[in-house]
């Protein structure tokens, strides 16, 4: 693996908070 994709990996998690919470409301 790349040393950008962690950081890819760390943006698609936050993306993925993001999406739950809104499903959430």
């Amino acid at each position: 693996m790349k040393l950008y994709s962690q950081s890819n990996i760390t943006m698609i998690i936050s993306t993925s908070r993001v999406t739950l919470q809104n499903q959430s409301v």
